[in-house]
């Protein structure tokens, strides 16, 4: 019998989804596996921000949205989950394969 991965595993797993799916230009797939109700502080961001605010992020960097545009590692630091909410904090750190991505 197959053990279910702890509730952080999941919850890790899921984050390094939404990024392999930013990698190959899925935007839908990524934006769904988002919690209508998630808070995301990029790092470029003075404060956190919706998924609203998400979105309108990638409908500007679209463009950088091509396959193979850039390559991101990521090292997990810390995930715990508290009944339905998990905190997650890693590292990541972005590799530009096209040149320099500029926003207008």
């Amino acid at each position: 019998m197959a053990t279910r991965p702890s509730p952080e595993q999941e919850a890790w797993d899921r984050e390094v989804s939404s990024w392999e799916r930013l990698q190959t230009g899925d935007l839908t797939g990524y934006l769904a596996l988002l919690h209508d109700n998630v808070t995301v502080w990029p790092g470029d961001r003075e404060a956190p921000v919706d998924k609203d605010a998400v979105f309108q992020h990638l409908i500007a960097l679209l463009p950088a949205f091509q396959i193979g545009a850039f390559t991101i590692d990521l090292t997990r630091r810390s995930v715990r989950v508290f009944d339905d909410v998990a905190v997650i904090h890693y590292e990541g750190r972005v590799r530009h394969t096209l040149g320099p991505i500029r926003e207008e």
